[in-house]
């Protein structure tokens, strides 16, 4: 699973995977050539949601992204709505104040 410049965040509860996260940095030809960051593969295990797995691999991956320099960072997700998710993150919409 080990990819240069992929890292993968995870959280653990006991003996078992909590939660993970996966940074992704690509290259821009804008903004002074600061890079784009995507957060992927969000995913807390059923049985340990709203415990604050999450929001610890969201948070090591969002200052893994800023210290890379990305100037924005985009966290993609499968729900129909997940902005519930992400605001306690401090996130927005693009667009939003």
């Amino acid at each position: 699973m080990a990819q240069p410049r992929v890292p993968v965040f995870v959280s653990d509860d006991h003996d078992r995977l909590a939660a993970t996260c996966t940074h992704i940095v690509a290259p821009n030809l804008l903004r002074g050539g600061r890079r784009h960051g995507f957060l992927k593969n969000v995913v807390t295990h059923s049985e340990l949601r709203w415990c604050g797995h999450g929001r610890t691999v969201v948070a090591a991956a969002l200052s893994r992204a800023w210290a890379d320099a990305c100037h924005h960072v985009l966290m993609q997700s499968g729900w129909p709505n997940p902005r519930f998710a992400y605001v306690a993150q401090g996130s927005r919409r693009s667009g939003e104040a």
